[in-house]
C-alpha cells in the first residue's frame, strides 16, 4: 500500500517545542545585552588608552615633520638654523612655524601673515590638545612651543655647527603657550600626553617621548630663569631638564 505525502511527513516530526526554533526569550535577550554591556566596559579603558596612544603618534609625527624641516632650512641657509622670529618685523611670517610652513608647503601661505591654510595647518595642532587654535583665549597658531634660545627676542641666529651635543638639544615640544613666543614661566613645556613627559625633537632631526625635569609651576625658586623647554645642546640650560 502506497504511504501518502502526509503521513510520511507525519513520520518525522517530533514533538512540537514551546517555542520556534532560532527566537530568543526576552530574559535571554536581556542576559545577552548585560553580556555585551560588560565586556564594553571592561575595553573601554583599553580603547581609551590605545586612542590616545594613536594621538601621541600623530603627535610626534608632526614634531618629527617640523625637525626635518628645520634641517632642510638649515641646509639651505649655511647651516644656520631658522630663527624664532625676528622682534617687531611686523610680520607673522617672520615666526618659526610660518617659516616652517613656507618650507613644508610653500604654495599654500596668505601672503599677508604669512598665517597656514587650514588642512596644512594641522601639522601645528596637537590631537590630543582640548584647546582650539585660532587666537586669544586658545592657542593663537600652534600647540608647540620652540625653545627659548632661538625665540627670545632679537634671539641670535645659531648655526648647527655650534651645538657640541645635537642629539640633545631640545627644539620644538609639546607646549602650554597660546601665543608665538616662548619666554617667561608661562610656557610651561606641556604634559598632555602623559604627567612628567612631553613629545620633543631635537637638534639631530629625532624625536621622543622626553621626561621632563623640574616643573617651574611648581618651584617658585625656578620661576625667575625659566625660559621654556631648556636647549642642551647649545648654551646653558635655564633649568634642569635632564
Amino acid at each position: 500500500m502506497k504511504t501518502s505525502i502526509s503521513e510520511r511527513e507525519g513520520a518525522h516530526s517530533g514533538p512540537v517545542s514551546g517555542r520556534r526554533a532560532g527566537k530568543f526569550t526576552l530574559v535571554e535577550l536581556l542576559v545577552v545585552i548585560s553580556i555585551i554591556a560588560i565586556i564594553a566596559a571592561l575595553l573601554m579603558p583599553a580603547l581609551g588608552k590605545a586612542r590616545e596612544a594613536a594621538r601621541k603618534a600623530f603627535c610626534l609625527s608632526h614634531l618629527k615633520d617640523m625637525a626635518v624641516s628645520s634641517l632642510m632650512y638649515a641646509d639651505n641657509n649655511k647651516e644656520y638654523f631658522l630663527p624664532g622670529h625676528r622682534y617687531n618685523s611686523g610680520e607673522a611670517k617672520d615666526f618659526w612655524w610660518s617659516i616652517l610652513t613656507q618650507i613644508v608647503y610653500p604654495k599654500v601661505i596668505e601672503k599677508s601673515y604669512g598665517i597656514p591654510m587650514d588642512s596644512y595647518y594641522k601639522t601645528f595642532q596637537c590631537p590630543s590638545e582640548k584647546i582650539p587654535t585660532g587666537g586669544d583665549p586658545s592657542f593663537q597658531y600652534t600647540h608647540y612651543g620652540v625653545n627659548v634660545k632661538f625665540t627670545h627676542y632679537n634671539a641670535p641666529v645659531r648655526k648647527l655647527s655650534t651645538a657640541f651635543k645635537p642629539s640633545s638639544g631640545v627644539v620644538y615640544m609639546d607646549s602650554n603657550i597660546r601665543t608665538s613666543y616662548a619666554v617667561t614661566d608661562e610656557n610651561a613645556a606641556s604634559e598632555r600626553h602623559g604627567t612628567g613627559r612631553a613629545n620633543t625633537s631635537y637638534l639631530d632631526g629625532h624625536c621622543d617621548f622626553r621626561i621632563l625635569g623640574r616643573d617651574p609651576a611648581r618651584d617658585e625658586k625656578l620661576k625667575e630663569g625659566y625660559r621654556s623647554p631648556c636647549l642642551n645642546g647649545i648654551g646653558t640650560c635655564a633649568t634642569n631638564c635632564n
